[in-house]
């Protein structure tokens, strides 16, 4: 297996960061396909007009994008304006999004940056919508965020992975708490184990 980090993710921001090592912990050869916009920036949404030209000259980089043949493209956080881009570059293959946050949740109903039915509110939201939507496999860190994606985007790993989720119940790694999946304490030993097997079935070894 292997797997593409793919987009503007800011690539010292700790989520980021540990994904691919557990990845690479895990054995799995991770390769970057990696445009800087956020590198460096303690809060990458809170940036002014020079980052916003970065962003659009990056995207139009990743819309001729050519990568090498993969099983996975992974695209991190803030990667939604990518997925598009991530769609197009993957050519079929399985496009797993690790978005951190909704942009809408975090900076119109969170933050109160914007109001919901303002133009940036709802450029927002659609933006959201177009990310989650283009995603094979969301990821999603608390079930507080799961519940919110399952919600407002129609994100529902249990649809999608249910071979996979089963079989890991049945292994003790997982365990459903009413409507909602969570790792146990042996699932949290084994984590990097867990998290490759939820890859797409699509991916080919």
């Amino acid at each position: 297996m292997r797997v593409i980090a793919f987009g503007t993710y800011q690539r010292d921001y700790p989520r980021n960061a540990q994904v691919r090592a557990c990845l690479r912990g895990a054995g799995v050869p991770v390769e970057e396909h990696h445009v800087p916009v956020w590198d460096g920036r303690r809060e990458a949404w809170s940036a002014g007009p020079a980052a916003l030209a970065r962003l659009v000259a990056a995207q139009a980089r990743l819309a001729l994008a050519r990568i090498p043949p993969t099983d996975v493209v992974l695209v991190g956080y803030p990667g939604h304006p990518d997925m598009r881009a991530a769609r197009r570059a993957a050519r079929g293959r399985p496009v797993v999004f690790d978005p951190l946050v909704s942009l809408f949740d975090t900076l119109v109903l969170d933050r109160r940056r914007f109001e919901p039915r303002s133009l940036a509110g709802r450029a927002l939201l659609a933006l959201d919508r177009d990310a989650f939507g283009g995603a094979d496999l969301v990821v999603a860190d608390t079930e507080a965020h799961a519940a919110f994606y399952a919600e407002r985007f129609g994100v529902t790993p249990q649809q999608a992975f249910s071979p996979a989720i089963q079989r890991h119940v049945g292994l003790g790694l997982l365990e459903w708490a009413g409507d909602r999946l969570r790792l146990t304490t042996r699932g949290q030993l084994l984590s990097n184990e867990v998290f490759v097997d939820l890859l797409p079935d699509e991916v080919e070894a």
